[in-house]
């Protein structure tokens, strides 16, 4: 099985992945700093963009699998003391 892993953060889904013997293609993330712990994780080095300026025409073909992380900060309770 093939699979894409979009706003990959830190290579959580990527690193599950790899150990459950699924094959990423291709792993997208803008933030360099999490791109920088993705990298050191996994085997699969993550694309640094942001992924609302990826055309569908330039994604891997033959994918099974699409999973993502988008940011939750509207969500998230962390930062609001």
């Amino acid at each position: 099985m093939k699979a894409i892993d979009l706003y990959s953060g830190i290579g959580g889904w990527t690193l599950g992945f790899e150990l459950a013997g699924i094959d990423i293609v291709a792993s997208y993330e803008w933030w360099s700093k999490a791109n920088r712990t993705h990298n050191k994780n996994t085997q699969k080095k993550a694309v640094e963009m942001d992924i609302r300026k990826l055309n569908v025409e330039d994604l891997p073909q033959g994918v099974d699998i699409v999973v993502g992380s988008p940011p939750c900060t509207q969500f998230s309770f962390a930062n609001r003391g």
